[in-house]
């Protein structure tokens, strides 16, 4: 049984809002002090990553004003912690994902 069941007692769904909340940490992981233009862009390489249909442009605006600040846009408490737990797996597999702008 995995921390996510064992928190909220029912399997982690990997559903579309994990995979853009996943987006959303990784876009902050890689754009925290740069223009919220560039956090855009990242946004968008890992939306395209991902094969998610970006949602609209002030949400994208909001989103990405927080992630230039190196804060995290959150969907809901359940798509957050569906991300945390996907990344949790992937640093296991994978090790910390390295940043790829400085």
């Amino acid at each position: 049984m995995d921390s996510y069941t064992e928190r909220l007692g029912r399997p982690l769904e990997h559903t579309t809002a994990v995979d853009l909340q996943l987006a959303i940490f990784d876009t902050v992981e890689q754009a925290r002090g740069l223009s919220v233009r560039e956090a855009r862009e990242i946004f968008a390489e890992e939306l395209s990553a991902r094969k998610i249909t970006p949602p609209s442009g002030l949400w994208i605006d909001a989103a990405m004003t927080s992630a230039a600040l190196g804060n995290h846009y959150i969907i809901s408490n359940e798509a957050r912690w569906g991300a945390e737990i996907a990344l949790e797996h992937r640093e296991q597999e994978n090790g910390p994902r390295q940043e790829r702008r400085a």
